[in-house]
């Protein structure tokens, strides 16, 4: 069974988590969500909460398993792992699984336009 996961920091190609994913797992598309968020600056990783009113711009994979990924973003103890919808430029339609943390995180310092570059790494 393959799952979707929508990922839009440290595990997006070419930045420092990616080899996290699990052999198998395959590129799809670029996505990005509906306005309903806000991305977080957490200084070496965003954070994203479903409250807001910013798209979230991330890559969809299809990944054999989610062990690796829940491992890594702490699955139910820092992020929460829920399934929403996401598109692609071309306005088709996936439901995939996204790391969310809790609406009332203490964070202020949000990352206008919702895309996380490396850039936006602290140190770089």
């Amino acid at each position: 069974m393959a799952y979707r996961v929508m990922v839009y920091g440290s595990l997006k190609r070419g930045f420092y988590n990616h080899h996290v994913f699990p052999s198998g797992s395959e590129f799809m598309h670029e996505v990005a969500s509906e306005a309903a968020y806000t991305m977080l600056n957490l200084g070496a990783y965003p954070g994203v909460i479903e409250k807001g009113n910013s798209v979230i711009y991330g890559e969809l994979w299809s990944v054999p398993s989610m062990t690796r990924l829940d491992i890594l973003e702490e699955n139910g103890e820092f992020y929460t792992r829920y399934q929403r919808r996401f598109y692609t430029c071309s306005a088709q339609q996936y439901t995939a699984w996204i790391y969310l943390l809790p609406t009332d995180y203490p964070c202020s310092e949000s990352i206008p336009g919702g895309r996380w570059l490396l850039k936006d790494v602290v140190g770089d």
